[in-house]
């Protein structure tokens, strides 16, 4: 599954079953390195970075995961085909507000 698919399917999944999803469109004015969805999830954001089963996640990418991570959210995930079901069990866990 090419990325940008993997991306639709999971937008639609949280918009259907656990709040908004926002695809995050990088431009040339824009920071680099941005999850590609954010979501909000039961009054909390929530950062995405798709990736094929093969795909590898970039040094910009990861410092802006650990950034988000540290300053705005717990709520970052890197997520593959292969890994859906762990990012769903952590969703749930949100929606019911289950996280810890």
């Amino acid at each position: 599954m090419k990325e940008c698919q993997f991306q639709t399917k999971l937008i639609h999944l949280i918009n259907t079953n656990y709040g908004i999803a926002l695809k995050y469109q990088e431009t040339g004015t824009t920071r680099t390195g941005i999850p590609d969805i954010i979501a909000g999830i039961n009054g909390k954001i929530v950062f995405i970075e798709c990736k094929t089963n093969r795909g590898v996640v970039s040094d910009i990418q990861e410092k802006q995961i650990q950034k988000l991570k540290k300053k705005v959210t717990p709520y970052v995930y890197v997520v593959r085909p292969n890994t859906l079901e762990l990012l769903i069990k952590e969703l749930d866990k949100i929606k019911e507000d289950l996280w810890e």
